[in-house]
């Protein structure tokens, strides 16, 4: 093969892969809010995700913490430690270290290092909990 022909592949690739893509947010939104709905929990994380960040849908912190709760609550920890993130940066909500702690400890009790590492940086720091 050729370097041509090997960067026409390329390019070739990279606008279907793009032209995919861009058909895929058109209906992603619905797509994942309908399995939400039906009690999904990675759907409600990315519900909840694509609320937050304004992604396909207009960014509502409210909505955003009501689909991560539900998601947290069956025990999503990547939805636990958004949340996390969301109580100890005041992301659309008062800071409140404690809630904080709480969503990082369930999150971290379930193996995720990123919520591990809060919990160190909470307990040497004494944020949301006795420093330790």
């Amino acid at each position: 093969m050729t370097l041509k022909f090997l960067r026409f592949h390329q390019l070739l690739w990279s606008y279907l892969n793009h032209k995919n893509q861009f058909y895929d947010h058109l209906n992603k939104f619905d797509y994942y809010i309908a399995k939400a709905q039906n009690g999904d929990d990675e759907a409600q994380l990315k519900v909840g995700k694509m609320y937050l960040e304004g992604n396909n849908v207009k960014a509502d912190t409210k909505k955003a913490i009501k689909w991560l709760k539900k998601s947290a609550d069956q025990g999503n920890y990547i939805a636990q430690s958004e949340l996390g993130f969301i109580y100890s940066d005041g992301i659309g909500v008062q800071i409140d270290d404690k809630k904080a702690f709480q969503w990082f400890k369930k999150s971290a009790d379930q193996g995720f290092a990123w919520a591990q590492m809060e919990l160190y940086y909470a307990y040497e720091k004494g944020k949301g909990v006795k420093k330790d």
